[in-house]
């Protein structure tokens, strides 16, 4: 026998599939992965946002996204395996902390990358 800290780890399935804690919005839970294009950021820059195709863009759209903390243009490529409820941005993108707080998590004194929403906005083009 050990002791796991998850005594009771059915109150958590509670809580996720629970209705009432259901946050039901039009922004996007941001995932910031690392590339397997590049070796932490010594190679190639990545400029694109991965989305799901239900998300009402197209392939090769620009956008804006925008957090609580800023904002940043990407361009989008549609990824059938994602969630419709978020996007990815690889951690290799030129500007992306711009989207996420300044403040450290509780638990191991880090960035809180996985705490961020974003809204998706189409920028229009001039042509």
């Amino acid at each position: 026998d050990y002791d796991d800290d998850f005594i009771n780890t059915k109150s958590f399935t509670k809580v996720r599939t629970s209705k009432k804690n259901k946050v039901e919005d039009e922004r996007f839970w941001l995932l910031s992965p690392k590339t397997n294009k590049a070796l932490n950021t010594q190679f190639k820059r990545n400029n694109k946002v991965q989305m799901h195709p239900d998300s009402g863009y197209r392939d090769g759209e620009k956008v804006l996204l925008t957090s609580e903390d800023g904002e940043l243009e990407l361009e989008v490529i549609l990824n059938d395996d994602l969630r419709s409820n978020c996007v990815v941005v690889t951690s290799n993108t030129l500007g992306l902390n711009i989207l996420t707080p300044t403040m450290l998590s509780d638990e191991g004194e880090s960035a809180c990358y996985q705490e961020v929403k974003v809204t998706v906005e189409k920028i229009e083009s001039y042509e």
